[in-house]
């Protein structure tokens, strides 16, 4: 082989081996674009899906029967005509054996227990609340 045909051989060699590499660069380039729009694709669905669950909390929010409950569990509003009752605990149902106030009170007073033990008895309270005003 003469040596223009040997230069015109390596040179082919070169550009294809240059031509071969920048391909390959490029599918891989292209593999990972479509990796990256799979992600991006599921960013947005899972955006889309979290809009659609604001959009229904802000129509439900809109609603009457959301803000009567607002209206009657923050803000302890009443519809008129209608009566509120409220139970109180006492200290000594939620302190467990601790005296209250009003135990103590009363025992430094000498009143008698047996009253005070009656008053606290759950049946005592609710005739309180339908018989007493």
């Amino acid at each position: 082989m003469s040596s223009i045909s040997r230069l015109k051989y390596i040179l082919g060699i070169v550009f294809f081996t240059v031509l071969s590499v920048n391909t390959i660069k490029s599918a891989l380039n292209v593999l990972k674009s479509k990796d990256r729009l799979d992600q991006v694709n599921n960013e947005v669905a899972v955006l889309e899906d979290e809009k659609k669950k604001i959009e229904e909390e802000i129509e439900f929010k809109k609603t009457d029967e959301y803000i009567e409950a607002k209206a009657r569990n923050d803000l302890n509003l009443i519809k008129p005509g209608e009566k509120v009752y409220v139970v109180k605990t006492t200290e000594k149902d939620t302190a467990g054996n601790v005296l209250s106030e009003t135990d103590t009170a009363a025992s430094e007073k000498g009143l008698d227990k047996g009253n005070e033990e009656k008053k606290n008895e759950n049946w005592y309270s609710w005739y309180r609340l339908f018989f007493d005003n």
